[in-house]
């Protein structure tokens, strides 16, 4: 049975096979998953958020292979902006992140995480 969309194997067609090198992927609603790599070799990883669906706080681990900034926006389902953290420096290696959801209605946003030139957004479903 062929996928009647490109999915990972059409991209592992026109990419070829990934050897010891991270890449994002980019599903068909522009925003990021998982893993990401920029261009200077610098990979970030965000967990899973937890607990999800939230109905004060969520979780999420992030991992850096570097010390940068960081920066965490929450957008809603619409692409409107309903929250900005200031931006901060944060160490290489494991870093939890806390996000406050008690002000939320119920719905689901979108969790924006910048570190350096890349992004990583993860789902977050709000449940009151």
């Amino acid at each position: 049975m062929e996928d009647s969309e490109p999915g990972i194997n059409q991209w592992l067609e026109d990419h070829g096979p990934v050897e010891n090198h991270m890449h994002h992927m980019e599903i068909e609603t522009g925003l990021f998953v998982g893993l990401s790599e920029d261009k200077t070799g610098f990979a970030i990883e965000l967990s899973t958020c937890f607990p999800n669906p939230a109905s004060t706080t969520t979780n999420m681990n992030l991992t850096l292979q570097r010390n940068t900034n960081v920066s965490i926006s929450l957008v809603n389902i619409l692409g409107q902006s309903i929250k900005e953290f200031p931006s901060r420096n944060l160490s290489a290696g494991n870093n939890p992140i806390t996000i406050d959801v008690s002000d939320l209605n119920s719905g689901i946003y979108y969790c924006s995480v910048k570190a350096g030139d890349e992004r990583i957004t993860k789902k977050i479903i709000v449940q009151k």
